[in-house]
Protein backbone atom coordinates (compact mmCIF):
# COMPACT_ATOMS: atom_id res chain seq x y z
CA UNK A 1 0.00 0.00 0.00
CA UNK A 2 1.95 2.83 -1.11
CA UNK A 3 1.27 6.18 1.02
CA UNK A 4 1.02 9.95 -0.98
CA UNK A 5 2.87 11.48 1.45
CA UNK A 6 1.94 15.96 1.22
CA UNK A 7 4.13 18.28 1.78
CA UNK A 8 3.19 22.12 0.83
CA UNK A 9 6.22 24.47 1.41
CA UNK A 10 7.68 27.59 0.42
CA UNK A 11 10.12 30.56 1.90
CA UNK A 12 13.25 30.34 2.73
CA UNK A 13 13.07 30.47 6.33
CA UNK A 14 10.36 27.92 6.71
CA UNK A 15 11.92 25.46 4.27
CA UNK A 16 14.39 25.58 6.44
CA UNK A 17 12.34 24.68 9.24
CA UNK A 18 11.04 21.64 7.55
CA UNK A 19 14.70 20.61 6.21
CA UNK A 20 16.45 21.41 9.86
CA UNK A 21 13.43 20.41 12.07
CA UNK A 22 10.94 18.60 10.92
CA UNK A 23 12.45 16.32 7.87
CA UNK A 24 15.52 14.65 10.34
CA UNK A 25 12.19 13.15 12.60
CA UNK A 26 10.37 11.87 9.38
CA UNK A 27 13.86 9.63 8.98
CA UNK A 28 13.83 8.09 12.22
CA UNK A 29 12.94 4.56 13.23
CA UNK A 30 9.37 3.53 12.09
CA UNK A 31 9.08 6.20 9.56
CA UNK A 32 9.71 6.79 6.06
CA UNK A 33 12.72 4.45 5.81
CA UNK A 34 10.52 1.46 7.17
CA UNK A 35 7.76 1.55 5.40
CA UNK A 36 6.71 -1.95 3.21
CA UNK A 37 6.56 0.08 -0.07
CA UNK A 38 8.95 3.31 -0.60
CA UNK A 39 6.14 6.33 -0.41
CA UNK A 40 5.40 9.66 -3.11
CA UNK A 41 6.86 12.07 -1.32
CA UNK A 42 5.24 15.41 -2.73
CA UNK A 43 6.06 18.73 -2.28
CA UNK A 44 4.26 21.96 -3.56
CA UNK A 45 6.65 24.34 -3.59
CA UNK A 46 8.29 27.48 -5.91
CA UNK A 47 10.91 26.93 -8.22
CA UNK A 48 13.45 28.68 -5.54
CA UNK A 49 12.06 26.14 -2.97
CA UNK A 50 12.38 23.24 -5.12
CA UNK A 51 16.50 24.40 -5.38
CA UNK A 52 16.72 24.49 -2.01
CA UNK A 53 15.60 21.58 -0.91
CA UNK A 54 17.53 19.69 -3.84
CA UNK A 55 20.81 21.04 -2.67
CA UNK A 56 20.06 20.24 0.90
CA UNK A 57 22.34 17.74 2.74
CA UNK A 58 19.45 15.47 4.60
CA UNK A 59 17.14 15.76 0.93
CA UNK A 60 19.65 12.41 -0.33
CA UNK A 61 18.35 10.67 2.78
CA UNK A 62 14.77 11.19 2.27
CA UNK A 63 15.43 10.56 -1.47
CA UNK A 64 17.05 7.55 -0.38
CA UNK A 65 13.51 6.80 1.81
CA UNK A 66 10.91 7.77 -1.22
CA UNK A 67 10.11 8.63 -4.78
CA UNK A 68 10.29 12.32 -3.83
CA UNK A 69 8.21 14.49 -6.99
CA UNK A 70 7.97 18.49 -6.47
CA UNK A 71 4.97 20.22 -7.69
CA UNK A 72 5.48 23.77 -8.91
CA UNK A 73 3.66 26.34 -7.45
CA UNK A 74 2.86 30.30 -8.11
CA UNK A 75 3.41 32.48 -4.68
CA UNK A 76 1.63 35.49 -6.34
CA UNK A 77 2.22 38.84 -3.84
CA UNK A 78 -0.85 39.37 -1.72
CA UNK A 79 -2.27 35.93 -2.46
CA UNK A 80 -3.69 34.48 1.13
CA UNK A 81 -1.17 31.85 2.12
CA UNK A 82 -3.92 29.42 2.97
CA UNK A 83 -5.60 29.74 -0.03
CA UNK A 84 -2.36 28.28 -1.65
CA UNK A 85 -2.25 25.59 0.63
CA UNK A 86 -5.75 24.91 0.12
CA UNK A 87 -5.18 24.45 -3.58
CA UNK A 88 -2.30 22.66 -3.16
CA UNK A 89 -4.03 20.05 -0.88
CA UNK A 90 -6.95 19.66 -3.28
CA UNK A 91 -5.11 18.84 -6.14
CA UNK A 92 -3.18 16.41 -4.19
CA UNK A 93 -6.46 15.13 -3.19
CA UNK A 94 -7.59 14.45 -6.39
CA UNK A 95 -4.22 13.25 -7.92
CA UNK A 96 -4.59 10.54 -5.29
CA UNK A 97 -8.37 9.49 -5.61
CA UNK A 98 -7.05 8.63 -9.27
CA UNK A 99 -4.36 6.42 -8.01
CA UNK A 100 -7.11 5.07 -5.12
CA UNK A 101 -3.98 5.96 -2.76
CA UNK A 102 -3.85 6.65 1.20
CA UNK A 103 -2.73 10.07 1.78
CA UNK A 104 -0.72 11.66 4.77
CA UNK A 105 -0.93 15.39 4.83
CA UNK A 106 1.87 16.94 6.75
CA UNK A 107 2.74 20.58 8.10
CA UNK A 108 6.36 21.44 7.04
CA UNK A 109 7.24 22.13 10.97
CA UNK A 110 5.78 18.88 12.04
CA UNK A 111 7.80 17.04 14.51
CA UNK A 112 7.33 13.15 14.59
CA UNK A 113 7.94 10.69 17.14
CA UNK A 114 9.26 7.69 15.74
CA UNK A 115 6.91 4.78 14.19
CA UNK A 116 4.06 7.16 13.22
CA UNK A 117 4.11 6.23 9.05
CA UNK A 118 4.46 2.55 10.21
CA UNK A 119 1.78 2.92 12.60
CA UNK A 120 -0.59 4.90 9.69
CA UNK A 121 0.61 2.11 7.59
CA UNK A 122 -0.90 -0.97 9.71
CA UNK A 123 -4.15 1.07 10.20
CA UNK A 124 -4.55 0.96 6.83
CA UNK A 125 -4.18 -2.58 6.37
CA UNK A 126 -6.35 -3.33 9.22
CA UNK A 127 -8.76 -1.34 7.06
CA UNK A 128 -8.73 2.03 8.57
CA UNK A 129 -10.29 4.81 6.83
CA UNK A 130 -9.46 7.64 8.50
CA UNK A 131 -6.58 8.86 11.16
CA UNK A 132 -6.99 12.66 12.27
CA UNK A 133 -4.39 13.87 14.64
CA UNK A 134 -4.89 17.11 17.15
CA UNK A 135 -1.39 17.94 18.03
CA UNK A 136 0.08 21.14 20.24
CA UNK A 137 2.38 23.47 19.39
CA UNK A 138 5.76 23.83 20.66
CA UNK A 139 7.88 26.61 20.72
CA UNK A 140 10.26 26.82 17.70
CA UNK A 141 13.16 28.59 19.87
CA UNK A 142 13.20 25.98 22.74
CA UNK A 143 12.73 22.91 20.67
CA UNK A 144 15.71 24.39 18.23
CA UNK A 145 17.92 24.31 21.60
CA UNK A 146 16.78 20.84 22.71
CA UNK A 147 17.25 19.13 19.42
CA UNK A 148 20.46 20.15 19.42
CA UNK A 149 22.18 17.10 21.34
CA UNK A 150 19.68 14.79 19.97
CA UNK A 151 21.33 15.91 15.94
CA UNK A 152 24.89 15.69 17.59
CA UNK A 153 24.28 12.21 17.86
CA UNK A 154 23.70 11.09 14.48
CA UNK A 155 25.89 11.78 11.66
CA UNK A 156 23.37 11.60 9.36
CA UNK A 157 21.21 14.41 10.96
CA UNK A 158 18.32 12.38 12.15
CA UNK A 159 16.26 13.06 15.10
CA UNK A 160 14.64 9.96 16.79
CA UNK A 161 11.93 10.91 19.86
CA UNK A 162 9.71 8.39 21.57
CA UNK A 163 6.21 9.48 21.60
CA UNK A 164 6.59 10.02 25.32
CA UNK A 165 9.86 11.57 25.43
CA UNK A 166 8.27 14.14 22.55
CA UNK A 167 5.29 14.27 24.62
CA UNK A 168 6.95 15.56 27.77
CA UNK A 169 8.87 17.78 25.94
CA UNK A 170 6.56 19.33 24.08
CA UNK A 171 4.42 20.47 27.71
CA UNK A 172 7.55 21.87 28.81
CA UNK A 173 8.00 24.24 25.92
CA UNK A 174 4.78 25.39 24.89
CA UNK A 175 4.29 27.73 22.27
CA UNK A 176 3.08 30.99 24.15
CA UNK A 177 -0.58 30.46 22.00
CA UNK A 178 -0.89 26.58 22.84
CA UNK A 179 -0.28 27.80 26.49
CA UNK A 180 -4.38 29.19 26.58
CA UNK A 181 -5.09 25.00 25.75
CA UNK A 182 -3.90 24.35 29.30
CA UNK A 183 -6.56 23.69 32.02
CA UNK A 184 -5.63 25.85 35.47
CA UNK A 185 -6.96 25.77 38.64
CA UNK A 186 -10.71 25.10 36.21
CA UNK A 187 -9.95 28.09 34.11
CA UNK A 188 -8.86 28.46 30.33
CA UNK A 189 -7.43 31.33 28.81
CA UNK A 190 -9.41 31.80 25.80
CA UNK A 191 -11.37 29.79 23.37
CA UNK A 192 -9.46 26.88 21.78
CA UNK A 193 -10.09 24.32 19.58
CA UNK A 194 -9.06 21.50 21.98
CA UNK A 195 -7.87 21.34 25.53
CA UNK A 196 -5.35 19.51 27.84
CA UNK A 197 -4.96 19.32 31.30
CA UNK A 198 -2.41 18.15 33.53
CA UNK A 199 -3.20 14.59 35.14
Amino acid sequence: MKLQIINVVWGEKYINTFLDLSLPTQLSSGNLRELSEKPDYIIYTNESGKEQIKSSRIYQSLEASASVNFKLIKIASGKCPFKILLESHSNAIKEANRKNAPMVFLSPDCILSTGVFTYCEQALIRGTRLIAVCSSRMSLEAYQEVVQEKKANNQEGIVAWSPQELAVTTIKNLHYRAKCLMMSEGNIGGHPSHMYWKL
